[in-house]
């Protein structure tokens, strides 16, 4: 039996990941919950972000076409010439 840890440093129980791996989803759990709140509020949040996502999207879309449409109502007639005297 070792007297100290320099004499076998490296001192673990082989089921040591197993016996954390609960514990590391209960933090991760407990992080999740004090970043985003209870599931039934994330869901919440989510549908409104999709929401304003939708709308931001229709509205790029809206803007480009109406941008598109009074550029083609400000450009100058064409003439049918192709210039120079002939």
């Amino acid at each position: 039996m070792p007297r100290s840890k320099r004499d076998k440093p490296n001192v673990a129980p082989q089921d040591l990941a197993e016996r954390l791996e609960p514990l590391g989803a209960l933090r991760a759990k407990a992080l999740l919950r004090q970043a985003f709140g209870e599931l039934a509020d994330a869901n919440g949040v989510l549908e409104r972000l999709a929401e304003a996502l939708r709308i931001l999207d229709q509205s790029a879309v809206d803007d480009v076409a109406e941008r598109s449409a009074v550029d083609h109502a400000q450009e100058p007639p064409a003439t049918g010439r192709k210039g120079g005297a002939g």
